[in-house]
């Protein structure tokens, strides 16, 4: 896997990878993570998928982790 950048954010973690013909776009945060993976076919080159990490995407993708932990959490019977 070739890693490309490391995009500058304060709440998570976003790395930029290439491999297989995908670009990989790796979100890590609460020690969760989260991959999305655009076909290098599909796309000019990794700066347009950067071009879709737009504050509206990036706030979901942190409000999924906020959901992620609380399930996880549940299911070892944590309590909230």
């Amino acid at each position: 896997m070739k890693f490309i950048k490391k995009i500058p954010h304060i709440d998570v973690d976003i790395s930029v990878y290439e491999w297989n013909q995908k670009y990989i776009v790796k979100f890590e945060m609460l020690g969760l993570e989260q991959t999305y993976k655009v076909s290098t076919l599909e796309t000019e080159s990794h700066i347009e998928v950067e071009g879709g990490l737009t504050k509206e995407f990036i706030a979901k993708v942190m409000h999924r982790f906020i959901e992620m932990q609380e399930d996880w959490d549940q299911a070892l019977g944590f309590s909230l």
